[in-house]
């Protein structure tokens, strides 16, 4: 076992992920700085090492086996898994704690950036990478031992993953100041209709609980004006403002404009869209301590927060 994954860890193996990557030996040899006939004799050392076709010969554009598609899923993570443990490692010996962390771009766009700052802070973490991608490119992050944990919205699968709600938000309406909704206590689908709307691309998170939710009512998005779909919250939030259109975003991602009156939202009359945030890592992570820690950070501000706004009202009273 352990010649096979000190075989995988030689330079053939990014000779097999390259070719995957390009389907093309010759583009592979040219990213590599390798010749073709080397590029050629790592691929068949490897499909001799594990008894496989790794690719089917002869066809345009080169094509993976099943057993190729295994073997390179394979190699990545233990790529990806060789590299964290030399950085592990490394950053022992400099006495250097170092941590990466998945987030979506809604959570990027919330306050759990300074929740992740300040929990690296109070655990002496030196450094804390942040990557944002959506839900499902996070899993395969994390499958691929790419990150530590991450901040998603929703669950992931129970089999795979360590999943700790932390907390659940709501999703809104969100319009202009400047449109006629604007002064409603709540807006309902028949004048949703009418609405230009300008959503989350697919697969984002809030666009999927959309679409759940409408499906449960017996709706799809085509009985919808949809006239623009983007992958960045604040680009929406942006044209929103200017009354370009109407959105659905989660309450956390609007909070400072919706406070500033930048904002107005609105919930769905006689239907509250509600979602789980929560932390998620692998089964057998080492990070499961890390975060149960994290969610005590969190539930901490989380209290001294509603503390200081009681404070307020009662100032107020």
């Amino acid at each position: 076992m352990l010649n096979i994954i000190n075989s995988m860890l030689t330079p053939k193996v990014d000779t097999l992920l390259a070719v995957a990557e390009y389907l093309n030996y010759t583009k592979a040899a040219q990213v590599l700085s390798l010749t073709q006939p080397a590029v050629s004799q790592h691929i068949r050392q490897l499909e001799s090492d594990y008894d496989v076709t790794i690719f089917r010969h002869g066809e345009k554009p080169l094509m993976l086996t099943r057993e190729g598609e295994i073997l390179t899923q394979y190699a990545q993570k233990l790529k990806n898994l060789h590299e964290r443990m030399l950085e592990q490692i490394e950053n022992e010996r400099k006495r250097k704690k170092q941590i990466v962390v998945g987030m979506t771009r809604t959570s990027v766009s919330s306050d759990f950036v300074e929740l992740i700052s300040k929990f690296g802070s109070l655990t002496n973490f030196e450094q804390v990478q942040i990557r944002t991608a959506d839900v499902d490119s996070l899993l395969s992050m994390l499958r691929n031992y790419s990150l530590d944990f991450a901040v998603i919205e929703g669950n992931a699968p129970e089999t795979e993953f360590y999943c700790l709600s932390i907390d659940t938000e709501q999703l809104f309406a969100v319009v202009s100041p400047q449109n006629p909704l604007a002064h409603r206590s709540a807006v309902t689908l028949d004048e949703l209709k009418h609405q230009k709307l300008i959503l989350r691309s697919s697969p984002a998170g809030t666009r999927t609980l959309w679409e759940s939710q409408l499906q449960s009512l017996f709706e799809t998005l085509d009985s919808f004006n949809v006239t623009m779909e983007l992958d960045s919250n604040e680009a929406i939030k942006s044209l929103v403002q200017k009354n370009c259109g109407v959105s659905i975003l989660s309450e956390r991602s609007c909070k400072k404009e919706a406070e500033s009156q930048q904002l107005v939202l609105l919930p769905i009359e006689n239907k509250r869209m509600m979602r789980e945030v929560s932390l998620v890592c692998l089964k057998d992570s080492v990070q499961v301590d890390t975060l149960k820690e994290l969610k005590k950070v969190y539930d901490r501000n989380l209290k001294q927060k509603h503390k200081v706004v009681a404070n307020k009202y009662r100032a107020a009273d």
